[in-house]
């Protein structure tokens, strides 16, 4: 029993492991997958009692056509069977396990502080899928004994990893465009770019961060549900090709994985090329030049700063903490930007998300806010060409 289990869970644990190291940008707290891992696996349960209640329903609509032999359906037409055995894989199952999944890692994951940055919806997709996959494994082998595990392990496993790693890839497209068509809205209210059709829809991805998983999902267990020679054929080359291709998304999106700063910014500038000067310099990675910092206005200046020759910039960040920004040298930070200042407030409290907002007191605040609140990682920029990186916490710096 222990054997069978550990088979079973096996190729579960070292999709994980290699989806996990994969995460090059920020690793994602365990905790938080271990949680991931176990909603995957108990939306297993409403899924087994939902496909049970559709194949009810589907063996009641082919009544005509339909019988049972030796625990197994048999139809009096070919096209009976491709109509049943496509309702049922398509609507029956993959709807409904994709669905599922779908929903714990949208409610779970959404408005999650660690979720920021590209490669982040992949990794916390494909382990909700893999904790399914799991459990799942696990009924099957304890009915099926060691050649049941050994076929699944090679099988149904990664498939369902690569059904996560479609949902994944999408996910994480739309969390990008959705911070990134915010900030759009945003500069286009503030007269910072052009008013006009945005050029950012991020809800068709979140649209086929279900539909491609279960369009995937349909097509496997359609072919196995055929369960002919030619059908056969298909299904090994489906899945072959289907490996390859998730397995090359997982490598090329962790080459691609940059925080939501750089991504959000970077997708503006390609957009909006008179942003590059405005936005791209107060990113955390992308950083195009660095232009000389000019003395500011007695009335935009606010509290006297002391004239630097060139901008002190921040030593970038290397691990979360509630105050980790650095100076080099502490004698050119003024007084009045150490930690605690200054608060970045808003009058317009319908400020959320990520912004690019100029205080009234001079500068540049570009990162989190909420409700008209610098709250959240975020870059201020003081009038005379300081940068100061930090965490805030309603509107103040910690």
């Amino acid at each position: 029993m222990q054997f069978l289990f550990a088979l079973a869970v096996l190729p579960a644990v070292l999709l994980c492991i290699y989806v996990y190291k994969k995460d090059r940008h920020e690793k994602e707290p365990m905790k938080f997958l271990i949680r991931l891992l176990i909603a995957g696996a108990v939306i297993s349960i409403p899924v087994m009692l939902i496909e049970t209640a559709a194949e009810s329903v589907l063996v009641a609509l082919f009544d005509s056509s339909i019988s049972l032999v030796e625990d197994e359906y048999s139809f009096d037409s070919y096209s009976a069977s491709l109509g049943y055995n496509f309702l049922s894989a398509f609507f029956g199952v993959a709807l409904v396990e994709e669905g599922f999944k779908f929903l714990a890692l949208y409610l779970l994951t959404r408005r999650n502080k660690d979720f920021n940055s590209l490669f982040d919806g992949m990794i916390y997709s494909v382990f909700v899928s893999l904790g399914f996959a799991a459990l799942e494994n696990v009924l099957y082998v304890f009915s099926g004994g060691v050649e049941t595990a050994l076929i699944r392990m090679v099988t149904a496993v990664p498939g369902h990893m690569c059904f996560g790693v479609l949902m994944g890839y999408f996910y994480s497209y739309w969390h990008l465009y959705d911070h990134t068509a915010k900030l759009e809205e945003n500069l286009m209210r503030t007269g910072t770019i052009p008013a006009g059709k945005p050029k950012f829809a991020p809800k068709k991805y979140l649209v086929l961060t279900l539909v491609c998983p279960v369009l995937g999902h349909g097509f496997y267990d359609f072919c196995c549900f055929m369960a002919d020679y030619f059908w056969i054929v298909i299904f090994y080359a489906f899945l072959i090709a289907l490996f390859v291709f998730c397995f090359l998304r997982v490598k090329n999106l962790s080459k691609q994985d940059t925080g939501d700063f750089a991504g959000a910014a970077k997708l503006l500038v390609s957009a909006y090329p008179m942003l590059q000067q405005s936005i791209i310099e107060q990113t955390e990675v992308l950083v195009y030049g660095q232009p000389a910092p000019t003395a500011p206005t007695a009335a935009a200046a606010g509290p006297a700063v002391p004239p630097l020759s060139s901008p002190v910039r921040l030593a970038p960040v290397t691990e979360r903490a509630s105050r980790f920004y650095t100076v080099p040298d502490p004698a050119n930070q003024p007084s009045q930007y150490k930690s605690g200042t200054p608060r970045i407030i808003s009058a317009d409290t319908q400020l959320n998300g990520y912004q690019l907002y100029n205080p009234p007191y001079g500068g540049r605040y570009y990162g989190y806010m909420e409700n008209g609140r610098a709250h959240g990682y975020g870059t201020y920029t003081t009038p005379g060409g300081i940068e100061i990186r930090g965490y805030w916490v309603n509107g103040v710096l910690q």
